[in-house]
């Protein structure tokens, strides 16, 4: 995989988080065949590159106009017929079962770590592997500077991974892989 692959994928970002995005996908390898959950699939653009890879892919989003986003760009992307979008209540404990991968991007975040982390967990297949891109507190400086930018400690009510944050995914996933350069890539696999 290279940047270039991406490129129409991405709707967040900057070098940072292509960078963490790209290492995550090179952890989770080959995804052809696999059934992926996309957690706060936005307007669709990663449940469509995991399509591309081959996968089966359900998008769950809060917002309905963002699924009808996501399903016009599966449909101009050519792989309607590999990914399907679902209003998901934000509720973790109402995922959808049976995935070999679930990805999130930003998501995480906004969730009660706790809830969060356990339907994660309900959400995989025995073995099933978890990639969060997530933001990450980063250093003192960083982050004052971010909230002074938002104009507010808590934007959105996210709420920023730390080591803490790390603890309790352990709970039920075996880390693998951990890259703290905000933002933050957690993957592992459920245990």
């Amino acid at each position: 995989m290279t940047a270039r692959d991406l490129d129409p994928y991405v709707e967040w970002g900057g070098s940072r988080w292509r960078r963490q995005l790209e290492g995550g996908l090179r952890w989770l390898g080959d995804v052809s065949g696999l059934r992926v959950l996309d957690l706060g699939t936005r307007h669709g653009r990663m449940a469509a590159w995991f399509a591309h890879q081959g996968a089966e892919v359900v998008g769950v989003d809060v917002s309905d106009d963002a699924l009808d986003d996501a399903r016009l760009f599966a449909a101009e992307h050519g792989v309607s017929d590999r990914v399907s979008f679902v209003t998901y209540s934000g509720d973790p404990r109402d995922l959808p079962k049976g995935f070999d991968v679930v990805f999130a991007k930003s998501v995480v975040v906004l969730m009660d770590i706790d809830a969060a982390v356990d339907g994660l967990a309900d959400a995989l297949n025995p073995g099933g592997r978890v990639l969060l891109v997530e933001n990450a507190r980063g250093p003192l400086p960083l982050h004052l500077l971010r909230m002074l930018r938002r104009g507010s400690v808590r934007p959105h009510g996210a709420h920023y991974f730390t080591a803490a944050t790390i603890d309790t995914i352990r709970r039920r996933f075996e880390v693998e892989l951990e890259s703290w350069d905000p933002p933050v890539v957690v993957v592992g696999g459920r245990k």
